[in-house]
Formats: structure tokens, C-alpha cells, sequence
């Protein structure tokens, strides 16, 4: 194990969570990696370190949630041929100035780094006696194959081939050493089967996960968390996260049997558990949305899986900001934003529209897309207004309960299982619903017309957080609107980004 990855970890670590109990370790400079093998701190240490890095720009703190896999989906309007974002709107990823080439690279590379200080981690637990308890190494192992998991599974469907075009060419490694040595290239079926096995080995190991009794934390802000298994377990890979997770991999593979019993489980426990802490997962509520002082913009509740982000701000200032020359902006065109939300009908009222989208002033003509704006007033005398900025502050959805609704719709739809009208009722109307623009009455449409549907709800659900661009690669989806376009659609998509001249370089491509 390289003593870099295992310091930068521990390092970063430290600075973001050095007022909780359980990180009271050495400074980095002194540490060694025997001393982070005989220390359960130091162990819990380096694990919040792997989280930490995913909050990075180059990965899930903007690039993989809230700028470049929006701008693929033709989220916003980036006319700024400056900026990378405009050539990856634009599906052109050889420019001149090799914008995209850079960011592209600095992706790759940064989730295979991931994957690497995810097997140093488990490289600690098999050499480790520090653990004191059986229980606590399983959760600790099985999240981080999780993780391993979640990592490779991205860079598949970021650089491999949709399931319908799969060339069965090998492309990328599993990462499953410690080494950082060149691994021999995998196809997309090994590939998968390697994501898979990873999670089915974690949701065994996690299968006694805290969560599963305690629930989620709503009532303690993420900083006053002092139990490091305990509490939380939203913030990291529980047992809910894995089975969402082999959910979208089935999904992806087209096993639509096995991604709707992974999701029916997560579904399951949100309709009849109820632990410690109250329901799993519970829809936002009226009052939790609608408050003018801090509104939950990132429905915080049914976050399954996210991470602690504390660029998100400084982020929104960069990227969404209405002081920000039109240019720079990332926002919609406001024909395309109605059109998502049909704001003819009822989109006005859908919780996902007001208060995420604002009114950038009559001297833009568009709303500003809010979701990630800082609190308003952490500063309030109503406890639970304070309550509901600190539990929602920094906080960057991965994996949503929604989408396991969508799942199961898909699943039963393409399985035969259940009229249009029955999957209609019990799965998508669900959150429509929850989001306010539910109806009573009955469901006319067909399969094709559910299967409509079904993309209308991902378009409005997972704004600013990377999901659109996948759904549309995986069902292939040949036009989709064009967002530098009032009307129309994209003239050219190219689903899989290119493999990074230096990892060809590397292979000797």
C-alpha cells in the first residue's frame, strides 16, 4: 500500500471532521501505516477519507452530479464556447484547446484512484486486530466492496458502451488490488458480473446494518454525529444504498426479475418499517418544501445515499449563481424548463419546480436553479427551521428512494407483471403524488404511454444530480432535446466519452 493514499485519506479527513470523537488520531505527517492497522479511529479515518474525495469537483461534488453530466443530458444552455462544459453540451470531445480531453482525464483517473484507496482499505481490515468486533469489520468490508462497486459501475456508464450497442470489446479494468499497476481489460458483461458479485458480498456483510433498526438521522446535524456505526448511515454505503445499487446494475443489464426485487426491498422498507427514528425514507413534506426560511430543496428524507460535500456552495456561487454573467451560468432555456414540467398543467405546482427554480429577475427572462443555494437564515427561533438547514447543509444526493419507484415501474412493465394502470397506480402515481402532482383519476394510457411517463419523471426528478444522461444511454435513446434550442433536438449524441489518451498512452495504444 502506497503511504500517499493512505495520509491524503486520513489528512482530509481530519480537516473536515477533527471536532468528532471518533477521529481523535496523530497528525498525518506523523502517521504510518501500522499505526492505522493497530487503530480503530485511525481505521474509521481512512474510510471517511474515501468519502471525502468523492465530494471532490473532478467526481460527485460537480462533475459527476451537477455540471458535466447535466450538460451530456442537455440540462442547460452553455453557448460559452470557452468553457468545457459547451463542448460537452455539444457531444464534441476533441476540441481545440483539449478542455474536454483534460477534464475527461482528471475523471478517469480520479474514480480509478477511488478504487484503489478502496482496496487499500480493505488491504488494513485483512491485516487489522484493532476491529473489536465481528459485526463492526462486516459493515466496514462491505462497505467498501460497495463502494468498489459504485465506482467501476460509473465509469462503465460513463466511458462503456450503452447496453443495446455493447461491442463486447474489453476496455476498462476492475480494480481489485492495491498494487496501481496496469490490470488486464475487462468487457462490460465481466465487468458487470464484477460489480455485482462486490454487492452481493456487501449487502451479506451489511445485512445487520444499523439502519435497518435506527433509521435515518433527521433530528442531529451531520457534525454533532459522535457514533461512527451508528449514526448517519445515510451519509455512507448501508444496506438500502447495495440494494439500490444492484437495482440500477440489473436494470442496466436488462434483468428486469432481479432489479425489481432488489428495489422492492428498499420500497418495501419505506412503506412498512419503522425504526427508531420513524419511517425509512419518508417523502418530503408540505411544510418541510413550501417554508419560505430554509426549505429542504434536496428532499434530504429520501436521500438513500449521499455524501457530505463542502464545496456545494462555493459551487452553486460558480456555476448557477444569477449574479453570474449569462455566459457562465448553467441554467435552462425557460421553453425547455416549462416543457419539462408542463408548467401548462400542473407543473406550477410540483414540488421539484418551486422552490428549485427561481426567477432570475425580467432582465434574464429564465429561473435560476436554486436547489443547491445556501440556507437562508441558519439564524431563525424556530428550532425546526434551524433543524432543517443543518441536516440539509452540504449534503449531495447519490441515491434517491424515487428511483426505486421508477425502477419497479420499468421492471414490471417490460416483465409483463401487472396492467399499465396497476404499475401506474402503485409505483408511478406513488411519487407523482409526493411531489404533488398525483392524480385519482384512472389510468388511460398503454405500455407505450407509461414507458412516457416513466422518462417525464426521471426529466423533472434528478436534476443536478447526474441520473438523466445514464437513463437516456441506457434505453439508447436516439434524439433528445437539445438545450441550446427552444425546439428540436440534439443533432448529434455520442453516449460513450472517450477512453483517455493517457490511459491509451499507458497501454500503448
Amino acid at each position: 500500500m502506497k503511504k500517499s493514499i493512505l495520509t491524503t485519506l486520513i489528512f482530509s479527513a481530519l480537516l473536515v471532521f477533527s471536532s468528532c470523537n471518533f477521529l481523535e488520531v496523530q497528525p498525518h505527517d506523523r502517521l504510518t501505516q501500522e499505526q492505522v492497522i493497530r487503530s480503530e479511529h485511525a481505521i474509521n479515518t481512512v474510510l471517511n477519507g474515501i468519502y471525502l474525495e468523492m465530494a471532490h469537483n473532478t467526481l460527485y461534488g460537480a462533475n459527476l452530479t451537477m455540471t458535466v453530466l447535466e450538460c451530456l443530458a442537455q440540462r442547460f444552455n452553455v453557448n460559452n464556447n470557452r468553457l468545457a462544459l459547451h463542448f460537452f453540451t455539444r457531444f464534441e470531445f476533441a476540441d481545440s484547446e483539449r478542455l474536454v480531453e483534460t477534464v475527461n482525464a482528471q475523471m478517469w483517473e480520479k474514480l480509478f484512484a477511488q478504487a484503489l484507496a478502496v482496496n487499500d482499505f480493505l488491504d488494513i481490515l485483512d491485516r487489522t486486530q484493532a476491529i473489536p468486533s465481528p459485526q463492526r469489520l462486516n459493515w466496514l468490508r462491505g462497505e467498501a466492496l460497495a463502494l468498489r462497486a459504485f465506482f467501476h459501475f460509473d465509469i462503465l456508464r460513463i466511458w462503456g458502451p450503452s447496453p443495446d450497442n455493447d461491442d463486447h470489446v474489453p476496455f476498462m479494468p476492475y480494480n481489485d488490488a492495491s498494487t496501481g499497476e496496469l490490470l488486464q481489460l475487462k468487457t462490460a458483461t465481466q465487468i458487470l458480473e464484477r460489480i455485482l458479485e462486490d454487492l452481493d458480498e456487501a449487502a451479506e456483510l451489511l445485512v445487520n446494518d444499523p439502519i435497518r433498526t435506527r433509521g435515518i438521522d433527521t433530528l442531529l446535524t451531520f457534525d454533532q454525529a459522535h457514533d461512527f456505526y451508528q449514526l448517519h448511515r445515510n451519509y455512507r454505503m448501508n444496506f438500502y444504498a447495495v440494494k439500490a445499487m444492484q437495482a440500477r446494475v440489473h436494470l442496466w443489464k436488462g434483468n428486469y426479475r432481479e432489479a425489481a426485487d432488489a428495489a422492492l426491498v428498499v420500497i418495501d422498507a419505506q412503506r412498512l418499517t419503522t425504526t427508531a427514528n420513524g419511517p425509512l425514507f419518508p417523502w418530503i413534506t408540505h411544510v418541510d418544501i413550501s417554508t419560505g426560511f430554509n426549505p429542504d430543496r434536496i428532499f434530504s428524507t429520501e436521500i438513500i445515499f449521499g455524501i457530505r460535500s463542502r464545496n456545494m456552495y462555493n459551487n452553486y456561487d460558480q456555476f448557477f449563481a444569477p449574479t453570474l454573467n449569462p455566459a457562465n451560468e448553467l441554467a435552462p432555456l425557460s421553453q425547455r424548463l416549462d416543457a419539462v414540467f408542463e408548467t401548462t398543467g400542473a407543473g406550477w405546482s410540483d414540488y421539484r419546480f418551486d422552490p428549485i427554480w427561481r426567477d432570475a429577475g425580467a432582465d434574464k427572462g429564465y429561473r435560476v436553479f436554486w436547489k443547491y443555494a445556501r440556507p437562508n437564515d441558519r439564524q431563525q427561533p424556530d428550532p425546526e427551521i434551524r433543524r432543517r438547514a443543518t441536516r440539509t447543509e452540504f449534503f449531495q444526493p447519490l441515491i434517491r428512494i424515487s428511483e426505486m419507484y421508477y425502477i419497479v415501474a420499468e421492471s414490471k412493465l417490460a416483465l409483463g407483471e401487472g396492467t399499465p394502470q396497476s404499475i401506474w397506480n402503485n409505483y408511478l402515481n406513488v411519487v407523482r403524488i409526493a411531489r404533488n402532482i398525483g392524480t385519482a383519476e384512472p389510468f388511460l394510457g398503454d405500455a407505450s404511454r407509461l414507458r412516457e411517463e416513466i422518462r417525464k419523471e426521471y426529466q423533472k426528478e434528478f436534476w443536478g444530480e447526474g441520473q438523466l444522461f445514464f437513463y437516456y444511454k441506457r434505453l439508447n435513446y436516439t434524439t433528445i432535446p437539445d438545450a441550446l434550442e427552444a425546439v428540436g433536438n440534439v443533432p448529434t449524441i455520442i453516449y460513450r466519452l472517450p477512453i483517455p489518451e493517457a490511459e491509451q498512452i499507458a497501454r500503448g495504444n
